[in-house]
């Protein structure tokens, strides 16, 4: 008895009508007005500088090692930087 009550209402959860409403939820959600989030808004030079020296900050944090700090600190080869991130 059971088990058809819950084979029941999973099949009501996964019908078409139930998929069709949480896409478009999802879409809501993530396109409010057919727009996606976040994406009006650039950053301008000076946040994106002080974004990348909070991120700097951070990895210094939470990697020991005065090496890791002047590694990071350095302008030399940000492609091998990348990796290592």
């Amino acid at each position: 008895m059971k088990c058809r009550w819950i084979k029941t209402q999973i099949e009501s959860l996964v019908s078409e009508q139930w998929c069709a409403y949480y896409l478009t939820l999802i879409q809501d959600a993530i396109w409010p007005n057919g727009e996606l989030i976040g994406s009006t808004k650039k950053r301008t030079d000076e946040e994106k500088e002080k974004m990348k020296q909070d991120a700097l900050q951070c990895l210094i944090d939470i990697l020991p090692g005065k090496q890791t700090v002047s590694y990071f600190e350095s302008e030399h080869d940000s492609r091998s930087k990348s990796y290592v991130i």
